[in-house]
């Protein structure tokens, strides 16, 4: 909706500055497509072809991805983040995400893990919500599993480096974040919009699975950590897919002198006109 409004402010009142709009999910929505938009940042070719459908000039459209910070491009010491945080470097580690506010069944979700025979430990982000966080601890405390709970980490780019496995809700910065350190996803139950097209992109593209009942996510891991070569492919299928230098890619086109504003693209029709 920002990149909109400005859109049309600098349309019709005709203005001469540069507007570059940067998709943060892997489907573009209507309220994207505005004139005056000079460029578009998107995070993979089905996203591009999607604009081109409604409009939008190829030339005009960069798959650079979305930005992360710079440590996602980086590959950490799996041995020294292991050592750091107590964990056994050689076993398979799942991460569990579940946002800022704890969301999903997490409880549930790691019930279904340690039943699991295979040896293997965790690692659960559980975000601002204090009870979800007492609840957990007390409930891992006599687990065999290895069991760790944060409420937030600001080390996620060394825990998905650890991970052999992420259990997330499909945002778009967690997904690019997982596509950069080449992690597979499984997704609980994405919420009907933008996470349920992000998850339709992971799963056509081989990189993640999607799982709505927290009472079976532990069958499928069980079936992964079994399967090396799955978990290899949907590895580089996540690799394939990943631009961990796209904010240096989109500094680049901000900065360069060659981008001149755009004060029309006539085939473009607003979703905002009504409004504005």
């Amino acid at each position: 909706f920002p990149c909109g409004m400005v859109a049309d402010f600098k349309r019709k009142n005709n203005l001469d500055f540069k507007l570059i709009g940067v998709l943060t999910d892997f489907a573009p929505h209507s309220f994207w497509v505005n004139e005056g938009v000079d460029y578009y940042v998107v995070p993979s070719d089905d996203a591009r072809k999607r604009f081109i459908t409604k409009g939008v000039d190829s030339q005009r459209i960069k798959i650079y991805g979305i930005p992360l910070k710079k440590k996602f491009a980086e590959k950490g010491d799996i041995n020294l983040i292991a050592s750091k945080l107590g964990l056994d470097s050689k076993l398979p580690t799942i991460l569990i995400m579940g946002g800022g506010h704890g969301l999903g069944p997490m409880k549930n979700i790691v019930k279904s893990l340690i039943k699991i025979k295979k040896d293997f430990q965790i690692i659960a982000i559980l975000g601002t919500n204090k009870t979800i966080i007492r609840r957990m601890k007390k409930f891992t405390k006599n687990v065999e599993k290895k069991v760790l709970v944060y409420e937030f980490a600001n080390n996620v780019d060394e825990l998905m480096d650890l991970a052999t496995l992420v259990i997330t809700k499909p945002g778009g910065i967690t997904t690019a974040e997982c596509l950069a350190k080449g992690v597979p996803m499984l997704i609980n139950n994405p919420i009907p919009g933008q996470e349920m097209r992000n998850a339709d992109f992971l799963i056509k593209n081989g990189i993640g699975i999607r799982i709505d009942d927290a009472s079976d996510i532990g069958e499928e891991v069980e079936i992964l950590l079994n399967s090396s070569q799955r978990l290899k492919q949907m590895k580089q299928a996540a690799l394939k897919h990943a631009n961990p230098n796209s904010a240096k890619d989109i500094a680049r086109l901000i900065l360069d002198p060659c981008v001149q504003p755009s004060l029309s693209q006539k085939n473009l029709q607003s979703p905002l006109d009504q409004y504005v």
